[in-house]
């Protein structure tokens, strides 16, 4: 249940991210507030793996916000072979 006085661990707002035409996550917005657990569950090709690389900041979204987090990517020149999507 969302507790607006409970500081957020991460709130993403319109999460969207495509791969050329195909849409993989759509508007997704949540909210976990910090010292709770939370897991995303569904199925194969649901976009779950897509949707934490985003919430980590692995590859950025087309569109929304991630509040929360912190770049975690290196300097493209930091490290070889690294290629930014």
């Amino acid at each position: 249940m969302f507790d607006p006085s409970r500081r957020p661990a991460i709130t993403v707002i319109g999460l969207r991210k495509s791969f050329s035409q195909h849409t993989v996550l759509n508007g997704i917005a949540l909210h976990v507030a910090a010292g709770t657990v939370f897991s995303l569950l569904g199925p194969n090709g649901a976009g779950k793996t897509t949707a934490v690389n985003n919430f980590t900041t692995v590859i950025r979204a087309d569109a929304g916000q991630v509040l929360g987090t912190k770049d975690i990517r290196p300097a493209s020149s930091q490290v070889a072979g690294w290629q930014q999507t």
